[in-house]
């Protein structure tokens, strides 16, 4: 819905994350968090804190520590 909405064409997720991608390197915002000087060590307390978060319960999937700390090391790599 979202890439008819921004008349992106037809593909819907590849072509709204190319647009996100592409809208973000022209705000200047780097493509991994170790570039925001977020390091390995910051996961586990990362993960906690977002575990505990009362937005969390929002989340349309469920999410465990375990999970969360797996975003956390391949957004600090960059890794889609």
């Amino acid at each position: 819905r979202l890439a008819a909405y921004l008349d992106l064409g037809q593909n819907g997720f590849n072509e709204v994350l190319d647009w996100v991608l592409a809208f973000r390197e022209s705000l200047g915002i780097p493509h991994d968090a170790k570039s925001l000087g977020i390091k390995d060590a910051d996961i586990p307390d990362l993960a906690l804190a977002a575990t505990l978060d009362p937005s969390m319960a929002g989340n349309p999937k469920p999410l465990n520590i375990d999970t969360v700390q797996k975003i956390y090391s391949c957004a600090i790599l960059g890794d889609l």
